[in-house]
């Protein structure tokens, strides 16, 4: 019998509870979003779908002829397929199914007629900041955010506040909470990066700093705005489980397969971030 060494079983044990944490947490949110295939278009008129990461797309071929759903584009040049899905012939009746596991907007037509072309837009998880109003001054002073998130502002004080952003005295109109009263709250979504310097508008000396970030680099898993092979080697310690990070992150760090991700963080990722980086794989 081969001996195994206690920090190898608490290294696997730790992996498989990291995994199953992922997986638990993408099943309580995930949500499966129908496009019917029929009148030779892909639900509306080939209108664009969006769903959230982890959510899954099932499309119902209604229409009385055959039809695929092949991931890729097609231009004046012909077909592109990029290998990421293809349902094959998908007779009347027939259904397929793809769970999308990466943010990024997924192309596809199909093969047998010219005027489908459509695509799934997929969006990373978001989050909601909490920024407490007490004692005449925003907590934290200091938030930094990504792009799609949203703030919340609760007034805990007795007087009534705003968030108004610009530099004290000078609003610039770029948001504002209005008036909130105590106990109530304000909560607005930013979606352009930049620093967004804010103030109370009726007590002048209460000031705070917003910032909002693009979303993180695919494959910066160490967050130095780059990506390296010190990348590589945090992505191997989190693949085995010695290494914890934001579970929010994963679909910036799922870079396998390329492009669309699996839901989960393994040695497959690591291979195809050191491929890559070697010059290896064009694209993550």
């Amino acid at each position: 019998m081969r001996n195994t060494r206690p920090t190898d079983r608490i290294a696997r044990l730790a992996r498989g509870l990291f995994i199953a944490a992922i997986t638990l947490s993408a099943a309580a949110s995930a949500a499966t979003v129908t496009v019917d295939i029929n009148n030779f278009a892909f639900g509306q008129a080939n209108a664009t779908v969006t769903v959230a990461v982890g959510d899954t797309v099932k499309w119902n071929n209604i229409d009385a002829d055959a039809h695929t759903v092949t991931s890729g584009v097609r231009d004046g040049a012909g077909s592109h397929p990029d290998g990421r899905f293809d349902s094959g012939n998908l007779d009347p009746g027939a259904s397929y199914s793809v769970t999308f596991h990466t943010a990024g907007t997924f192309p596809y037509y199909c093969l047998y007629h010219g005027s489908m072309v459509s695509a799934i837009r997929v969006t990373a998880p978001a989050t909601t900041w909490a920024v407490n109003i007490q004692g005449f001054a925003f907590i934290p002073s200091d938030l930094t955010i990504v792009e799609g998130d949203s703030v919340t502002w609760t007034n805990k004080d007795v007087a009534t506040h705003t968030a108004t952003s610009g530099v004290s005295p000078t609003a610039d109109g770029k948001f504002n909470t209005g008036n909130i009263v105590n106990g109530g709250s304000k909560t607005l979504t930013f979606d352009t990066a930049g620093i967004y310097p804010y103030f109370c508008f009726i007590h002048k000396g209460m000031k705070a700093n917003l910032t909002v970030t693009a979303p993180p680099m695919r494959g910066d898993v160490n967050g130095d705005g780059a990506v390296t092979m010190a990348d590589a080697a945090e992505l191997e310690r989190i693949a085995g489980g010695l290494s914890t990070y934001d579970v929010a992150k994963t679909t910036y760090y799922d870079v396998y397969p390329v492009g669309f991700g699996d839901g989960t963080l393994d040695v497959r990722d690591v291979c195809h971030l050191v491929r890559f980086l070697g010059g290896a794989d064009p694209t993550l």
